[in-house]
Order: C-alpha cells, then sequence, then structure tokens
C-alpha cells in the first residue's frame, strides 16, 4: 500500500477536520489518563495502586454508562443538559 492511497482521504476538508479533532481529542484523553496516575501517586503514595485502580474503574464506568445517560437525555432539553455537564466538569477539574 502506498502512502500516497493512504492519505487520499485527507484531501476532503470535512474528513480532515474531523480527523484532526479526533486526534486533540485523544491527545487530551491520554493527558488526562496520565494526570489522573500522577495525581494518585502523589495523593496516595504507597496505596496509589489501589486508588488509581478505583478511579479507572469509575472512569471506565461512565463509558459504559453513557448509552443509558443518552436515552435519559433524549427525554428533556438538552441545553439545559450540556450546561449543567460542562459547569460541573469545569468544577471537577
Amino acid at each position: 500500500m502506498k502512502a500516497s492511497n493512504f492519505f487520499t482521504s485527507l484531501s476532503n476538508p470535512i474528513f480532515r477536520r474531523l480527523y484532526a479533532a479526533q486526534t486533540i481529542s485523544l491527545f487530551g484523553d491520554a493527558l488526562t489518563w496520565l494526570g489522573l496516575a500522577l495525581l494518585a501517586f502523589e495523593l496516595a503514595g504507597k496505596s496509589s495502586p489501589v486508588v488509581l485502580a478505583g478511579a479507572l474503574t469509575l472512569r471506565v464506568t461512565a463509558f459504559v454508562l453513557s448509552p443509558l445517560a443518552g436515552v435519559v437525555a433524549d427525554r428533556f432539553d438538552r441545553q439545559p443538559i450540556l450546561m449543567i455537564t460542562h459547569f460541573g466538569r469545569m468544577l471537577l477539574v
């Protein structure tokens, strides 16, 4: 497979922006995982593996339960939901 064939999909500007946005999102997600691990190590010391395991379990649980949250969110107005979740995440971070 030639490299030119591999990058032909990037000639589409909509796909190129979507691909760039996904790449940036994944980079931010990786930094979040790293920051979480460092924070657990700094706060918990020797018991940091247990703290990190609990935090990562909660994080994965959120990904698993997100389809159910989507069903609930479809029943309400989206703008207040978005505002509440964004401000809640801002306070947590």
